[in-house]
């Protein structure tokens, strides 16, 4: 028995230490770098609390391909973030993975080579180094992670890889440098906030792949003036293109499913359907979308539900015509709709959410079905 167990208990020990990260140093160039070493494999960094340089490094920096004998496969998390006087980084094809946060905070950092060989990025791998100029993100990546370019307010141009299918949340969030962006066919997902306030952005061609786009996923780009909508998108988030102030024309398929509240809110664009009024579109039936420039008298025929905030604010409207067949009313969708005298709500509306006709002030007589 004695035996058994110290074989155990030595195949237990070889695979521990197999698996075991060795921290070390080394100096190339005159730099110090630390790493650490799993099955032959150099991180470098290699925790949150372990910096691959000092933060105090400055100017160009080149990334041994090799350290200590290992080759480097790994840039961990967090591992040059802080390192201020950076201005310019050469990752080698011996890379396959950056992890979170690697490089955020880097504030005099214009440049970063990435090589077709990395196929992860981690989240907020660039957040906050403003002072970076351009980025091609390589064919072999899937997924820009959440925060990823966040607040890289000076980046002026990106090349998204052929192989990336997810723009996660924040990811490009607040970069007000950029001027336009062409997502590629192989994007099935833009994350919330993706895009948000990227005031710069004249131009957007969204790639033939795209299902959703997130809640908030353009909001306040002001600068957008045109966006054309896949067939491939059934799904607008809440907030999308609100406060894009000089979007006038906004393309929609039919096969979107759904518009979120206040989808193009704040916006000029001409995104309706003229076969029915002029000023409303309709998608499947429903009201999709807030447009307070609406005035006189709307019909909805053919409706079956009005969204959340769907004429909200619409001042000038006088009169509404609910059809038979609409089943609910979502909240504020009259909300403040001052120039509303008459409302008769048919017997098919089983729901009226909060708020729905809250300071119609001249609103004078409401039928509602017993």
């Amino acid at each position: 028995m004695k035996q058994i167990i110290c074989v155990m208990l030595c195949a237990f020990v070889a695979c521990a230490s197999a698996l075991h990260s060795i921290a070390a140093t080394e100096t190339v160039d005159g730099i110090t770098w630390t790493y650490t070493v799993v099955n032959g494999k150099a991180t470098l960094g290699g925790s949150s609390s372990i910096r691959a340089v000092p933060t105090s490094t400055t100017g160009s920096l080149t990334i041994p391909s090799h350290i200590g004998g290992y080759p480097v496969t790994s840039i961990g998390s967090q591992a040059f973030s802080d390192c201020d006087m950076l201005t310019c980084v050469t990752i080698p094809a011996t890379v396959t993975s950056i992890g979170d946060y690697a490089f955020s905070d880097c504030g005099m950092l214009t440049s970063v080579t990435i090589p077709e060989s990395v196929t992860n990025l981690g989240y907020g791998v660039f957040r906050y180094s403003r002072k970076l100029l351009s980025m091609t993100i390589p064919n072999a990546v899937a997924d820009i992670g959440h925060e990823t370019f966040d607040g890289c307010e000076g980046l002026t141009n990106v090349t998204i890889g052929s192989g990336v299918a997810n723009i996660g949340d924040y990811a490009f969030y607040t970069c007000s440098g950029l001027t336009s962006i062409v997502i590629p066919n192989s994007v099935t997902n833009i994350g919330r906030y993706a895009f948000a306030r990227c005031s710069g952005l004249t131009s957007v061609t969204i790639g033939n792949g795209v299902t959703s786009i997130g809640d908030n996923a353009f909001h306040s780009c002001v600068d957008l003036t045109s966006v054309i909508i896949p067939n491939s998108v059934t799904n607008i988030g809440n907030n999308a293109f609100a406060n894009c102030s000089g979007l006038t024309i906004a393309a929609i398929p039919n096969c979107v499913r759904r518009i979120g509240s206040g989808a193009f809110d704040g916006c000029n664009a001409s995104i309706f359907d003229t076969t029915t009024n002029p000023q409303v579109r309709l998608l499947d039936g429903w009201v999709v979308d807030n447009y307070r420039n609406l005035t006189g008298h709307l019909d909805l025929s053919g409706v079956r539900g009005i969204c959340d905030e769907a004429f909200g604010w619409c001042s000038g409207l006088a009169s509404v015509a609910i059809p038979d067949g609409v089943t609910s009313i979502g909240r504020a969708a009259f909300n403040y709709c001052c120039g509303l005298t008459s409302v008769a709500i048919p017997n098919s509306v089983t729901s009226i959410g909060d708020s729905a006709f809250q300071s119609c002030s001249a609103l004078t007589s409401v039928t509602i079905p017993g």
